[in-house]
């Protein structure tokens, strides 16, 4: 489980050095720059980095597209891109544009900041991925009635995102909305050795207690061991009536 649970980023500790490389800038953008010193890209819920760090993906790779004057909206940049104009010779020669990938960085991290001061406040250390990063449930046919849509959906922070094992794909505003329903471990080797936790609960009636128990369980990577009951032995006498 705890494989599976696994939130680190590879992708992230390939990029970070080129975060780092360039000059600290002023503001907003220099203090989130100073909250990845020391990160390890790890994608918590509760931490502030991950969101900082996607949010500049996302201005980077928009800003490399620009760079070479693809109409924004017609191409979505996605990681590998990003990691091809940043890492190798040729993708920092062809996309990063005249002032260089450094420039280009530097500008993504100030576009990130702004937009993510805009939605979460001013202070990057109070910046937290999961407020962003939440899982949404919505009932199949509930979530197209107004006032039942709300009292029917369930929410819940998560971490992890599009690059790692726990998978959390997002949208453009950072909604996790791709990733494992069901959580799964068996030990064959044991009959009692399945452990197990679903997305949600276990009904998918919503005036139920258990439409949303596991919600949280499943989030913070806490599965349900599924043992078999205690046998249970009894008699059953059957005895014949006798005919009138």
């Amino acid at each position: 489980m705890a494989l599976q649970e696994d939130t680190v980023s590879l992708l992230a500790r390939e990029l970070l050095p080129r975060l780092r490389a360039i000059p600290r800038p002023a503001g907003l953008a220099g203090a989130a720059r100073d909250l990845l010193d020391g990160w390890e890209g790890e994608m918590a819920a509760d931490r502030p980095q991950p969101l900082i760090f996607n949010a500049w993906m996302q201005e980077a790779g928009a800003l490399a597209l620009r760079a070479r004057g693809v109409p924004e909206g017609s191409w979505e940049a996605e990681p590998e891109f990003l990691r091809f104009v940043l890492t190798t010779p040729a993708g920092a020669a062809h996309w990063c544009g005249p002032g260089g990938c450094d420039a280009l960085v530097a500008e993504a991290l100030s576009r990130a900041g702004d937009g993510l001061a805009a939605r979460f406040g001013p202070d990057p250390a109070a910046w937290r991925w999961g407020e962003a990063h939440r899982a949404l449930f919505e009932h199949p046919l509930l979530r197209y009635v107004p006032l039942l849509s709300r009292l029917t959906r369930i929410s819940v922070p998560t971490p992890g995102d599009d690059q790692t094992v726990n998978r959390g794909g997002y949208r453009e505003d950072f909604a996790h909305v791709h990733g494992a329903g069901l959580r799964l471990v068996a030990d064959l080797a044991s009959p009692d050795g399945l452990l197990a936790v679903i997305a949600t609960g276990q009904s998918g009636n919503p005036l139920s207690r258990h439409w949303s128990d596991l919600n949280a369980a499943w989030a913070a990577g806490h599965p349900l061991r599924l043992g078999r009951e205690a046998p249970v032995e009894g008699k059953l006498h059957l005895s014949p009536v006798a005919a009138r």
